[in-house]
């Protein structure tokens, strides 16, 4: 007869070391530059880069060139400018970018998904139109 699998209890979340990854800010983080409030140093001049990064993608789909490599770049802006989701995809390749932008008073939060945070940056920073 076969033996029953036991699935572990969740962890508690107070000894828990996972990271936690969620679609909305967390305003009590600081593990980012990107989700200081500009009163920390050099936290307003990351957010205003941050800002113009993701200012210079224009709204819908559009073909881009990054790294000599031609992406599906997409823009979809919700909630009057404060939710912005930023997608790439390597067009004949399998390389994607990912991540989603919160615009408060006070700073820009860049969550990435699924790929590092350097990762999105140097896209956003290196992306040319076609």
């Amino acid at each position: 007869m076969p033996s029953e699998a036991r699935v572990p209890e969740p962890a508690d979340d107070s000894k828990s070391h996972a990271v936690r990854r969620s679609s909305a800010p967390d305003f009590h983080s600081s593990s980012s530059i990107h989700s200081m409030p500009p009163e920390h140093d050099g936290a307003s001049q990351a957010t205003a880069s941050l800002r113009a990064m993701v200012d210079r993608v224009p709204e819908g789909w559009t073909v881009v060139a990054y790294e000599g490599r031609s992406y599906g770049l997409t823009r979809t802006t919700r909630v009057q400018g404060q939710s912005i989701s930023i997608s790439a995809e390597e067009l004949g390749g399998e390389d994607l970018i990912s991540a989603n932008v919160y615009r408060t008073r006070k700073a820009e939060h860049l969550r990435p998904c699924e790929v590092s945070e350097a990762k999105v940056l140097a896209f956003l920073r290196g992306w040319t139109p076609a």
